[in-house]
């Protein structure tokens, strides 16, 4: 018996890489002396970048998305992978 269904896997290691970024960047944007210039490009260059690894994604390229990748990857072959990366990236 499956615990889980592999598109629930895969949501969730997608979800894993989303937020691992979002750390990042809310790391970054902490600490005193910060100029609101170099916040705001900080906040556009992650927007940006998530914007591109959305697209690529779309093609079937989860590079920028390693648990995702990774989970993709070994999961049963069986499984409907154009369905599946369908379903994440919508």
């Amino acid at each position: 018996m499956q615990l889980f269904s592999n598109l629930f896997i895969a949501c969730l290691a997608l979800l894993t890489d989303v937020f691992e970024k979002l750390n990042e960047l809310n790391i970054s944007l902490q600490g005193r002396g910060k100029w609101v210039f170099e916040l705001q490009t900080s906040i556009r260059a992650f927007v940006n970048k998530l914007a591109i690894s959305i697209t690529r994604a779309k093609t079937g390229d989860f590079g920028l998305f390693p648990h995702d990748k990774e989970v993709l990857a070994t999961t049963d072959s069986e499984m409907s992978f154009p369905s599946v990366k369908q379903d994440l990236v919508q």
